[in-house]
């Protein structure tokens, strides 16, 4: 018997994602290549800012 695949959920993912929709911050329909970050803009603001800031920032 093949071994089953095992996933584990990041509580504090979800209890922040749940947070974010209740505050109804989230948006329904984007172009989603126009608004991202290039990877050269993400390394810019790593000069500058702790990786505590980079995952918790807003998106542009």
């Amino acid at each position: 018997m093949e071994p089953m695949a095992s996933y584990s959920v990041n509580k504090r993912a979800v209890a922040q994602a749940k947070r974010l929709i209740d505050a109804h911050q989230y948006v329904l329909a984007s172009a989603w290549g126009d608004v991202q970050p290039s990877a050269d803009d993400e390394n810019a603001f790593l000069e500058s800012h702790s990786w505590a800031d980079y995952k918790t920032r807003a998106p542009p």
